[in-house]
C-alpha cells in the first residue's frame, strides 16, 4: 500500500515539470508569508479598536454615573435625576414596545 502511494506521486511528479513545482514551492512561501503578515496586521487592527471601546466604556461610565459624585444639590434641585440616569427601560426596550408612547 504504501510502496503504492509512492508510485503514483512518482508518476504525478513525471508528469509536472520540475519549473512549475518549483514555481509552486515559491508561490506557497510568498503566500503564507503574505498571510502571516496579514495577520499580524489584522490583529493590530482588534488591539486598536478593543483600546477604543475601553476608552469609549470608560468615558460613558463616567458621564452615566457623575450625578453621584456631583454632591446632594443636584439631586435636591432636580429630583427626576435621582438615580442617576439609570433607568428600568434602556432604549431596546423601547423599541420592543415595552417603552413609553406619547398619546
Amino acid at each position: 500500500l504504501r510502496k503504492q502511494r509512492q508510485l503514483r506521486r512518482q508518476r504525478r511528479e513525471e508528469r509536472i515539470p520540475h519549473h512549475l513545482r518549483a514555481a509552486h514551492v515559491r508561490a506557497a512561501a510568498i503566500t503564507e508569508r503574505f498571510r502571516g503578515l496579514l495577520r499580524a496586521e489584522v490583529e493590530k487592527v482588534i488591539l486598536f479598536a478593543n483600546s477604543r471601546l475601553g476608552e469609549l466604556s470608560d468615558t460613558i461610565g463616567c458621564l452615566r454615573y457623575s450625578s453621584y459624585e456631583d454632591g446632594q444639590d443636584d439631586r435636591k434641585a432636580h429630583p427626576h435625576l435621582a438615580d442617576g440616569g439609570i433607568h428600568q427601560l434602556s432604549s431596546s426596550d423601547e423599541e420592543d414596545g415595552g417603552g413609553h408612547h406619547a398619546s
